[in-house]
């Protein structure tokens, strides 16, 4: 996989990954995200399942939250599919394939965009 290359301006609701790209592991703090595939074929990947309440507190304590799972889950969407991910849940985008960019249109809760990308699932802050 290439390193990360994406088309994403803020606050633009738009956000493109390009042919074989992905973007880093990362959540969006205290909002949800709603994600609308509009062209091409991506993949979702979310975080193992957590207790919310948990990850919460282990993320305000600086601490990793216990996974129970040990693989993301992985939801493949193509134009017209939705996808929700709850505040605090690990997400990554990919775009596996050789023909063309995907294209998302997310919607987060709250007002200014928050992302916060990690080194990894259930890594540290990018930067720390």
């Amino acid at each position: 996989m290439k390193k990360p290359r994406l088309n994403n301006p803020q606050p633009s609701p738009t956000w493109k990954t390009l042919m074989g790209s992905a973007s880093a592991v990362h959540h969006h703090g205290e909002q949800d995200a709603i994600i609308y595939a509009t062209s091409g074929h991506g993949v979702l990947l979310i975080s193992p399942s957590l207790d919310p309440v948990k990850a919460i507190k282990a993320d305000i304590k600086g601490e990793a939250p216990t996974r129970e799972e040990e693989q993301p889950r992985r939801h493949e969407l193509s134009p017209g599919d939705f996808a929700f991910v709850p505040a605090w849940t690990e997400h990554q985008v990919i775009n596996e394939g050789d023909v063309g960019d995907v294209v998302w249109v997310v919607t987060r809760s709250g007002g200014e965009p928050v992302q916060v990308d990690l080194v990894g699932w259930g890594g540290e802050r990018i930067g720390q």
